[in-house]
């Protein structure tokens, strides 16, 4: 994505699920999950999301920062911090939405799309992918 933030078809947006990728020397966000991150700030202020989950074990942390200094309340943010794989990240949030009324957005990077929406875990009633742009 370039530029602003596009709704994936005409979904309405409840969750925004954040796939965490890399850290660099354990407090900085690596090159995926700083963009992931900035297009889950973009994704926010566009509106419609009331919740906003960040799925990684070591960087969910960092990108909820980092979320939080770009305008994302933090009441309005959860971890899911025991996931180190893709398919961890889709059991675990699958679990942690489970009852959760609402559509849910997944938001990762291009390249990492078709691999994170496949795993069985994928949260029922996701609504469709919306990747970020890898730079």
């Amino acid at each position: 994505m370039h530029g602003g933030w596009r709704v994936p078809g005409r979904c309405a947006r409840d969750v925004l699920i954040v796939v965490a990728a890399e850290r660099i020397d354990g407090d900085t966000l690596g090159l995926s999950s700083y963009w992931r991150s900035v297009y889950a700030g973009r994704a926010w202020r566009a509106g419609g999301f009331r919740r906003v989950v960040v799925a990684g074990a070591g960087v969910a942390p960092l990108i909820r920062d980092f979320l939080v200094g770009h305008g994302v309340p933090a009441d309005a943010i959860t971890l899911e911090e025991a996931s180190t794989s893709t398919r961890e990240n889709a059991l675990n949030v699958a679990r942690l939405l489970s009852g959760t009324p609402g559509t849910k957005v997944l938001l990762t990077s291009d390249y990492h799309m078709f691999r994170a929406g496949r795993p069985s875990g994928k949260p029922a009633s996701m609504c469709g992918p919306s990747p970020s742009r890898t730079r």
